[in-house]
């Protein structure tokens, strides 16, 4: 094996390394901080409770096309996720109902930024999330 060979080799086992490890901490940084098994029960069927709730409201949503009931969505989803933090379902959710109000058509750069401004009163996950945070700055 010639010292080309050696040296693409052990640059490409590092660089496996470091995704690898990059990957690992962006799962712990987007993972629930207490699995949800761990969770007392009430709150665990609350949020439940919540997640259903909001599914209802987005299946109307989807059915409709009502904005107010996407807005209710987000607002249970909002809630499921305040008992749970980080937790997978909700943040798929509240991804989902975020990317489908922002691509309402007819919003205009006003609108869309009041409804990005009134998506971040509901919860605070999408603080952070990409296309809330972008709609607020237009």
């Amino acid at each position: 094996m010639s010292t080309l060979q050696k040296v693409t080799f052990a640059a490409t086992a590092v660089l496996a390394l470091v995704a690898g490890y990059q990957y690992y901490q962006y799962y712990v940084e987007t993972s629930p901080a207490i699995p949800f098994s761990e969770l007392p029960s009430q709150v665990q069927t609350e949020f439940r409770s919540k997640m259903k709730e909001g599914n209802d409201f987005w299946v109307f949503f989807e059915n409709e096309q009502q904005p107010d009931a996407a807005l209710g969505a987000v607002e249970l989803y909002g809630k499921a996720y305040a008992l749970h933090p980080r937790n997978r379902e909700a943040v798929a959710a509240l991804k989902k109902a975020a990317d489908a109000l922002l691509a309402l058509p007819n919003l205009d750069e006003k609108t869309r930024q009041a409804v990005a401004k009134d998506l971040q009163n509901k919860s605070a996950f999408y603080e952070k999330y990409a296309p809330v945070v972008d709609a607020v700055r237009e």
